[in-house]
């Protein structure tokens, strides 16, 4: 009889309790919300996307879309990898988790909080949804060695603070567009966009360039006023990246101040207004190579807008180097186009202007031989074929690795080239400005392609990396890390910096800038106390000055490392 009269009070407890949760859930109730299906193209070949259509939710009659969550991650199949995420929601805890497992060892989630209007990470790699593109082995001929991690940990994005709102209602948990696609498809080198009747999405940006332009930036938006919605979303939306996700916010404290000063221009709904504000911040007050525009506004004419009115500092004065390089190399070699490797006296010099990793189908024939001319695509097989040549002449001592023009690309195609030079494992180190996290990688390269990794470098010649103010990015990686571990001699001119990968973003108005992420490349220095994290964003000093005008001298260059 006790019993029972302890079963029938545990039941009527259980029964309040749920009974009170369901009064207890927050929702939006009073908005009216509009759910369309919007037409999504996908532009990427990277990515097979069978969805033809996406979701799109707009409140109280707006012009800026909403997204539902669980929806927006599985219209995008075959970009996000669906086989390893989940999803649940609590509407006690007013919370919705998306969850992906990684390497079915643990699970690291996002969880939107739409009574607090937050999005927690438990962990940063909680974003990384993407499948590997079809297209492009980054990996190839690399393998990890090492890996280690110190500090990190989660991270919480107050939305509210920058006039964003997440919404329940009806069951649907429902999410800024513009948020869900930054943190989402922007940090894995997607994005889309949303033109105001359609969705399209592309791998890192539409260019002006690209096929697909005309497309998604009609003609008939341009010189058009926008919303004053638009307007307010795009500098909210600024304003949210910049604070969370600028990645040298550490080495310049004025970004938010410098982007409120332009507040009034970027809220404006007229275009020519609107984007010079834009423009101004990107490129003035950012100033820095990494930082700059890509496409202009959907609602920007073009032909409206001078670029030399919005010019930075850094532009100026690596326009100013490369005239001066241009000039050496008219005067002391001619206007004959750089050999991939050219000789003179017991010296080689390679010169390639980017770090690249070609498409499979650029590399290798349909027999798996690799392409005659693949290393006009490929920095690996770029080097493959200069040290082939290289080793035709017996008289070589030096080689001479000339980064003097050459403006960054791929980490893996960098991480690749340092494998010719030594057969250590090569560390690279990262340190990630959200939420404090160091990461150790090592690395070795498979330099003859016969699966031998660490084996094979070309350690018989004395190495020395030419640089300018124009190496810049994965070049100036690269030649913090050979000086760092003595892989080369450092020669020329200071190199121009850059030590964050790039982040392409778009804003709500179309608008396609790049930034520099949160993720920073930082030189491992041992110190008598354990080890330092030195940046070099502001560039690597040279070990031996060469003038400008004496680039491109082979004679002279020889001249000057034989006395090294």
């Amino acid at each position: 009889m006790k019993i029972k009269k302890i079963i029938t009070s545990i039941i009527f407890v259980l029964t309040i309790l749920v009974l009170t949760s369901c009064s207890l859930i927050k929702e939006d109730k009073n908005i009216t919300v509009e759910e369309k299906s919007v037409k999504f193209t996908n532009y990427s070949d990277e990515y097979d996307i069978k969805a033809t259509s996406m979701k799109a939710y707009f409140i109280d009659s707006g012009v800026t879309p909403y997204v539902e969550g669980q929806n927006f991650m599985e219209t995008l199949d075959g970009f996000s990898d669906m086989s390893n995420i989940t999803f649940t929601k609590s509407g006690l805890f007013s919370e919705f988790r998306i969850n992906l497992r990684l390497q079915n060892i643990v699970t690291v989630s996002t969880i939107f909080n739409w009574d607090k209007n937050t999005i927690r990470f438990t962990d940063l790699y909680a974003t990384q949804i993407s499948k590997e593109g079809a297209q492009t082995d980054f990996m190839k001929h690399l393998k990890v060695t090492s890996e280690n991690v110190e500090g990190g940990g989660s991270v919480t994005l107050e939305l509210e603070k920058y006039g964003f709102d997440i919404l329940y209602n009806e069951g649907r948990v429902l999410i800024p567009f513009s948020i869900m696609n930054f943190i989402y498809c922007s940090q894995n080198y997607y994005n889309i966009y949303y033109n105001g009747s359609e969705f399209a999405g592309d791998y890192l940006a539409i260019g002006t360039k690209s096929s697909e332009y005309q497309t998604v930036y009609k003609t008939e938006l341009r010189g058009q006023q926008p919303s004053q919605e638009l307007r307010n979303e795009t500098y909210n939306f600024m304003s949210f990246v910049m604070h969370y996700y600028y990645g040298l916010n550490d080495m310049n404290p004025n970004v938010e101040s410098d982007l409120k000063s332009l507040e009034a221009e970027i809220r404006s709904t007229d275009p020519k207004v609107f984007m010079g504000g834009e423009a101004k911040f990107i490129n003035q007050k950012l100033n820095e190579l990494h930082s700059g525009l890509i496409t202009l506004s959907y609602y920007m004419n073009p032909s409206d807008y001078i670029s030399a009115d919005y010019q930075s500092e850094s532009a100026t004065n690596t326009r100013a180097a490369a005239s001066d390089l241009a000039s050496a190399k008219a005067k002391n070699y001619g206007a004959d186009k750089f050999p991939v490797v050219r000789f003179s006296s017991n010296t080689a010099i390679i010169f390639f202007d980017e770090f690249s990793t070609a498409a499979t189908s650029d590399i290798y024939n349909e027999d798996g031989s690799v392409k005659d001319k693949a290393y006009e695509k490929d920095t690996y097989e770029l080097f493959r074929y200069a040290f082939t040549e290289i080793k035709k002449h017996s008289e070589i001592q030096n080689v001479v690795i000339d980064l003097s023009q050459n403006g960054g690309g791929n980490l893996a195609a960098l991480l690749k080239t340092l494998g010719f030079l030594t057969n250590d494992e090569v560390f690279y180190t990262t340190y990630n400005l959200l939420n404090g996290r160091k990461s150790f990688m090592g690395v070795k390269s498979d330099v003859l392609d016969n699966g031998k990794y660490g084996e094979d470098a070309y350690t018989g010649y004395k190495y020395f990396i030419q640089t300018s103010l124009l190496t810049y990015s994965s070049a100036n990686i690269m030649s913090g890390i050979s000086k760092n571990y003595k892989y080369a001699t450092i020669i020329g001119q200071k190199s121009g910096g850059g030590m964050c990968s790039i982040l392409p973003v778009v804003f709500p108005d179309g608008t396609t800038v790049q930034i520099s992420s949160t993720n920073q490349s930082r030189i491992k220095v041992k110190t008598d106390s354990g080890y330092d994290l030195v940046p070099i964003e502001k560039g690597v000093e040279v070990d031996i000055q060469i003038d400008y005008k004496d680039y491109y001298n082979d004679a002279k260059l020889v001249q000057i490392i034989s006395q090294a």
